[in-house]
């Protein structure tokens, strides 16, 4: 039987040719599962293979989708409807919170219109909730990785508490010379940087290299440092971390990132990048907005993607992406993408894409819904572990299903 298409309600009661199969898949290579992450929803026959005639009426076919059943929570409703046009592959949909199911349905049609296909109904969801690596983190100031975080006087690694002089950051070096986690520590000397070190025999040791005084310091990657208004790039000598050079800034930094072989940093009215070798390379005079890691710096209702040519910062087409005023009041400030193209605010997590490109399904989805009234705050690189801390006054530090990456 044929139908004019999606919108013409006999598409759900028309005699299929054939019966079809949901495969759905939560989770894929170098993937980490947020509160609001992407599945996957594919399709085949429910018996037996395509054949070479059905897949040529299906390449300029129509996927008719929608919601049989959801559950409170999930950001979706029942009988939500959406279309997938050819080849009919598989998309991908959003999903919001855990443990809240979302049942599709499909029907598949060729071409001319004719009902191909029915699928079954199916079943999809977020299964796993984000481990609890401290239940109180209130004393948490940096996360450096899903083993390593720092409270004001002490670090914890390797599953060892241990104190120390007051901690300002920390952040995680993942490979490369003196890998392992590494903090910003204010010593009577001064700010100091201490790497640590594990023997392997559960002896925990640190070297320190001295910066300097300061008042403000925030790691931006590994092997830079921001002191009040100062630039700092670290290298590496006989095993101890060094200063290969300073740059003056002529100001604070709103924000630091690292970006596109050194360092990207919003000053007042500025965006500028520094390279390791050349100092100061490219700026880009901006209005009030907001640079976060990937990079992209959000201006009005845009996130730009940037990238640095001959002595400029430009706005790049691809990787940029808009919201709605809605939206980024919804996010609050800003603070970084993560894994699955999902941007983490101080009060939710938001779609990194515009809204006509984005998967079907919820685009934001708060904080406030998933762990109760409360807000991000400190966070990971790569977004693999990140405190929520509540309005009554207590905080959590959660680690993320994280699916690993494929070879």
């Amino acid at each position: 039987m044929q139908v004019t298409g999606c919108d013409d309600p006999t598409v759900w009661t028309a005699p299929p040719l054939r019966a079809g199969r949901i495969s759905s898949e939560v989770g894929v290579c170098d993937w980490t599962e947020h509160p609001l992450s992407t599945a996957f929803l594919g399709w085949g026959p429910a018996d037996g293979t395509l054949s070479p005639e059905e897949q040529a009426q299906l390449a300029g076919g129509t996927g008719c989708w929608r919601v049989v059943d959801a559950q409170p929570g999930s950001g979706w409703t029942a009988g939500q409807q959406f279309t997938e046009y050819g080849p009919l592959t598989g998309f991908d949909v959003y999903l919001m919170g855990f443990n809240r199911s979302v049942t599709f349905e499909g029907r598949i049609l060729y071409a001319d219109g004719t009902v191909a296909f029915a699928t079954d109904a199916a079943s999809v969801a977020l299964r796993d909730l984000p481990k609890v690596l401290e239940a109180d983190a209130r004393d948490v100031i940096a996360v450096m990785s899903p083993e390593a975080w720092a409270e004001s006087n002490a670090v914890v690694l390797w599953g060892q508490r241990i104190a120390t002089d007051p901690v300002v950051d920390g952040i995680d070096r993942e490979s490369g010379p003196l890998a392992g986690p590494r903090t910003l520590n204010r010593t009577a000397d001064g700010l100091v940087v201490r790497l640590w070190r594990n023997d392997g025999n559960g002896t925990i040791t640190h070297v320190d290299t001295l910066l300097g005084q300061g008042t403000t310091a925030r790691f931006v990657g590994s092997e830079s440092v921001v002191i009040d208004d100062e630039l700092l790039f670290l290298g590496v000598d006989n095993g101890v971390a060094i200063v290969e050079r300073r740059f003056p800034l002529g100001g604070e930094p709103l924000e630091a990132v690292l970006a596109l072989g050194g360092v990207m940093l919003h000053m007042n009215g500025a965006l500028v990048s520094y390279s390791r070798t050349d100092g100061l390379v490219a700026s880009r005079n901006v209005s009030d907005g907001v640079l976060i890691r990937g990079p992209r710096f959000l201006e009005d209702t845009t996130f730009h993607a940037l990238r640095v040519s001959q002595g400029s910062i430009e706005y790049e087409h691809i990787g940029s992406f808009g919201a709605t005023q809605e939206e980024l009041a919804a996010l609050g400030k800003p603070l970084g993408i993560g894994t699955g193209n999902i941007v983490f605010g101080a009060n939710g997590l938001l779609s990194g894409y515009d809204r006509d490109a984005s998967p079907p399904g919820p685009r934001f989805a708060p904080f406030s819904d998933l762990v109760g009234d409360g807000h991000l705050g400190p966070i990971s690189a790569g977004a693999r572990a990140y405190v929520i801390e509540r309005a009554d006054g207590t905080a959590v530090l959660y680690e993320p299903r994280y699916f690993g990456t494929c070879l």
